[in-house]
């Protein structure tokens, strides 16, 4: 949420415009969360408001909530939806229509990254940050962008939320709500992991004579 509150505020620097975001202050530390992942009724509770206070776009950050979002936008044609971990013009296809874009975690770069590194011998653990630059995250396609990747070039009476190039082919934008769970992950690698299905993985280690292999880090 703060790098979506971030993108708002460059756009606005950028463009002149005055996009206000919905659902999250960097500053105060806050925004809207639904305690839940599975709550589709929320999704659309927490879509309905943010639209009836003026938002355009809205960025679900709660998982399978989010598809209530989607459910709302596309019955009502009153909005746009940023997902979140996927690309769900993939994994929640009957909802293309109304993702402009979405923002994903590729987990399975961090994971070749971090298990070429233990192969490599080069494994030193730590936080892994996932960004654009290591492709541990990435954007997908944006809905009315000419390529895929450049935004066609007439330009909004307002703004939009996700690049200094405009879209030709949205309404005009005037506010930007997202939402969370409220919950947040952590994946971890525990020290002397081996890998076979019978061993329970919240264990801190496993039966290595069951393993061809045994990872130290």
């Amino acid at each position: 949420m703060k790098g979506f509150e971030a993108g708002v505020k460059y756009y606005n620097a950028q463009k002149g415009t005055n996009v206000e975001v919905l659902g999250w202050s960097t500053e105060a530390n806050d925004g809207s969360f639904t305690g839940n992942f599975e709550s589709l009724d929320d999704g659309r509770s927490f879509a309905e408001s943010f639209v009836q206070e003026g938002a355009d776009i809205i960025m679900p950050v709660a998982g399978p909530v989010g598809l209530g979002s989607a459910a709302y936008c596309q019955e009502t044609g009153s909005c746009k939806i940023v997902g979140v971990d996927t690309d769900w013009t993939v994994s929640a296809s009957e909802y293309s229509d109304v993702i402009l874009t979405s923002v994903m975690k590729n987990m399975n770069v961090a994971v070749f990254d971090t298990i070429k590194a233990v192969v490599d011998g080069t494994f030193a653990g730590g936080v892994y940050t996932g960004t654009l630059a290591n492709g541990g995250v990435g954007l997908a396609a944006v809905s009315g962008a000419s390529d895929g990747s450049r935004l066609n070039s007439k330009p909004f009476s307002r703004a939009s939320l996700t690049a200094p190039s405009p879209f030709n082919s949205l309404p005009e934008i005037k506010a930007g709500g997202g939402f969370s769970s409220g919950f947040f992950h952590l994946i971890c690698i525990r020290p002397r992991r081996c890998f076979h299905p019978d061993d329970d993985l919240r264990a801190p280690s496993c039966d290595q004579s069951r393993c061809e292999k045994t990872f130290r880090v």
